[in-house]
């Protein structure tokens, strides 16, 4: 038995008498969570009555179940979550969730959303520049100006849009982009 497992075994045993003291034997002798003898989460339970250090999951049967990683959110707060990180945590909660449909439909809008906003800002920013420089070449400055405000007009949509689509999913409503929504459905069949 190596060092490590001595001083756990060591330690669980006092825990145990500790335990059994403040409660009684019998309370003592039931499987207790993990987390009440280290103080932080594990998936699983630790046995005091075995031999075995809880850090050796191998040897333990209680370690033996399979893991959940899935977050314990409320399938609105999920779907508005998918939203913020824009395409980062459309795919989170894309790769997280695989049963509730209105999450996934969701983060799947939310990906697609974010693509097209990315793409739209890059295209209107590549035709902004080409436009300002021939528009500086030539020296018309008024149709620079006409550009800039219709780039910040797109972006002030988009931003819009992007609060409309996180209120709606947070209100739970499957709120439908026209195009964008119809693809993230066809797109969620595949997945």
């Amino acid at each position: 038995m190596s060092e490590q497992n001595r001083k756990t075994n060591s330690i669980n045993a006092q825990t145990r008498r500790d335990i059994s003291e403040q409660t009684g034997a019998v309370e003592a002798e039931q499987t207790l969570p993990y987390q009440q003898y280290h103080g932080h989460h594990q998936y699983g339970y630790y046995d005091p009555r075995s031999n075995v250090s809880p850090h050796e999951p191998g040897q333990n049967q209680y370690f033996q179940q399979p893991m959940d990683l899935g977050l314990r959110f409320e399938p609105r707060v999920a779907a508005a979550l998918s939203y913020v990180a824009f395409i980062i945590s459309g795919i989170a909660f894309l790769l997280i969730e695989r049963k509730n449909r209105f999450v996934r439909f969701h983060a799947m809008q939310s990906v697609i959303f974010s693509a097209v906003w990315i793409v739209t800002t890059l295209g209107i920013g590549f035709l902004m520049m080409t436009v300002g420089m021939v528009a500086a070449i030539i020296g018309i400055s008024l149709v620079l100006q006409m550009i800039g405000f219709v780039v910040n007009l797109v972006s002030v949509g988009f931003f819009v849009l992007w609060v409309v689509l996180i209120v709606k999913a947070y209100q739970g409503n499957k709120y439908k982009l026209p195009i964008i929504g119809d693809w993230a459905e066809k797109q969620l069949d595949r997945f």
